[in-house]
């Protein structure tokens, strides 16, 4: 970090949502990013909501469960029940509301495949927006590689966002720099099988790493379609410019502190972690399949609520964002669909 500022770079503490001691059990160990924990020190959906919404007895968690399609009820603008499968048994289940919360690709892939004759389209799709604007980011990985070793354990700590709006060079948006954890060689010898396992060991042991994330654009014609019971994704990149340039920057502020060899990939498109925008929320339900508190404008009774909803992606992971809508619209459900004026 005092490289980076030496070079007039604003680098801060990554957010984390971490347990951390004395409250928490966190060890601060190389296995964080990208792998669960075994000791549940994060804070993530399964230890912030999912496990003390069992413990309160209100919420039944059923696993193995395959949601197959809603049905409607007769008039069209209802949803009348879920079809679900489990251990080979289907059975439908009712309630008065419904929210579907699948990620981008598969709430999309359920609204589509619960199409019927009168909705040929699929549920939800009057606009006929489900399904497009599929956005994921552009996203590469950087390895900047120095003479001496890196001996960091816990490495995912630093953000860097000059870039996220442009600079004198560049005007546009960029995006955001993010330290990844520690890369392990055995991880790069299962992405890269012709590299020897000893150069990867040699270059993990001396890497600082990072995560390039940009902005990729909504774009109706980047969807999500389905075919019997095939889901397809069909994408093409945009905003890859104002990528490179951020590329360029990370690449040129690594060799000023000091670590001269960087290596680069860019993400495939079929990474899906950040998939957002399929079913994009809005003023207009012309252009828009939900409402700003993420209601169907087709059906009163169902909202789609996960990261489906965004209209653009940003250059940020999505998750804090779908949270905060999350807990905007829930509130919103429990005072206009229950008359709860004050939930808990």
């Amino acid at each position: 970090m005092e490289r980076l500022r030496s070079q007039g770079l604003h680098p801060f503490p990554q957010q984390a949502s971490i347990y951390m001691p004395p409250s928490g059990g966190c060890i601060r160990c190389g296995t964080c990013d990208g792998y669960p924990c075994q000791i549940d020190a994060k804070a993530d959906a399964e230890m912030s909501t999912l496990r003390p919404a069992l413990a309160m007895g209100h919420v039944v968690l059923r696993k193995s469960t395959l949601v197959r399609r809603l049905l409607l009820n007769p008039d069209g603008k209802s949803i009348a029940g879920v079809e679900v499968e489990q251990d080979g048994r289907t059975e439908v289940l009712t309630a008065k509301t419904y929210v579907l919360s699948a990620s981008a690709i598969n709430s999309a892939a359920i609204l589509l495949h619960s199409a019927t004759d009168a909705m040929p389209n699929g549920l939800a799709n009057s606009s006929d927006q489900v399904g497009r604007n599929y956005m994921t980011h552009n996203n590469s990985a950087m390895m900047a590689v120095g003479a001496r070793k890196n001996a960091t354990v816990f490495q995912k700590t630093v953000t860097i966002n000059d870039y996220y709006f442009g600079d004198d060079e560049f005007r546009w948006p960029m995006g955001c720099l993010m330290s990844l954890g520690k890369l392990r060689a055995g991880v790069m010898t299962a992405a890269n099988p012709l590299v020897p396992q000893f150069v990867n060991e040699l270059l993990a042991q001396r890497s600082f790493d990072w995560w390039i994330m940009s902005e990729d654009l909504p774009s109706p014609e980047n969807r999500i379609t389905v075919s019997g019971g095939t889901i397809k994704m069909d994408v093409r990149r945009n905003n890859l410019r104002a990528h490179q340039e951020l590329t360029k920057r990370a690449s040129r502020a690594m060799k000023r502190a000091g670590l001269p060899l960087i290596l680069t990939k860019l993400m495939p498109v079929a990474t899906t972690s950040h998939q957002c925008g399929t079913a994009r929320f809005g003023t207009d339900p012309q252009t828009s399949v939900l409402d700003p508190f993420c209601r169907s404008w087709d059906h009163h009774n169902l909202f789609v609520i996960d990261a489906s909803f965004f209209p653009s992606s940003a250059a940020v992971n999505p998750a804090l964002t779908i949270a905060a809508q999350a807990l905007r619209a829930a509130s919103h459900i429990a005072g206009e669909d229950f008359g709860i004026s004050s939930p808990h």
